[in-house]
């Protein structure tokens, strides 16, 4: 998709074992057969949501991520969601994505996947139909998708830096997930933590 209103979409170069790698920023998505594994373990686990969400009762939790990517943290965190959150919770889930995917190399990325342990088989497979079927034009700015009844998917395209200070949330939890600041050192800027820190509700993790 190309055209003045869009973002291009990301290059992917694909790996050994279908592990996706953007020669943009000379860095993979994960290692070879282990995203699902290494996200549980950094933003899942690392931010403690299961026990957190087994709390929220009827009220709602906020999470942000920086760095879509193909949105593994994403469905990871609706399955433990639809898992340990009562009925009345309701799951508020921000992404920015400067460089979005393609339609085809998100399936091909969704499609070979190995599920870690724990996982609610089922859930995962609906909530992945729902976010492949609800994939966005790359048009730059707000996306909005409910991906579960409980579970509302805001996908922001563009640049964090422009876009976070226009936020209007108070996150519980924040996915930093991006590129390396190696790799991208553009995105990680003074300002983008100072705007992080000014929407973070009290108690709120990062990982």
């Amino acid at each position: 998709m190309t055209g003045p209103y869009y973002l291009p979409y990301a290059r992917i170069d694909w790996q050994e074992a279908g592990t996706p790698a953007a020669p943009a920023y000379q860095d993979i998505y994960w290692s070879t057969g282990q995203g699902l594994f290494e996200k549980q373990h950094v933003f899942i686990d690392g931010n403690d949501l299961p026990a957190r969400f087994e709390v929220l009762g009827r009220s709602h939790f906020t999470l942000c991520e920086i760095g879509f990517g193909f949105g593994l943290n994403s469905l990871l965190t609706a399955n433990a969601f639809s898992q340990h959150a009562g009925d009345g919770a309701i799951l508020n889930y921000i992404a920015f994505e400067n460089a979005p995917v393609s339609p085809a190399d998100l399936t091909r990325a969704l499609s070979s996947l190995t599920l870690p342990t724990g996982i609610d088989r089922h859930a995962f497979e609906r909530h992945r139909q729902c976010l492949q079927d609800a994939w966005p034009m790359p048009s730059p700015g707000y996306h909005c998708r409910w991906i579960d009844e409980r579970i509302c998917l805001t996908l922001i395209l563009g640049d964090v830096n422009e876009a976070l200070p226009e936020l209007d949330a108070e996150v519980d939890a924040w996915f930093l997930d991006g590129f390396s600041p190696r790799a991208n050192p553009e995105a990680w800027q003074t300002r983008l933590f100072g705007a992080m820190a000014e929407r973070s509700r009290g108690g709120a993790t990062a990982s």
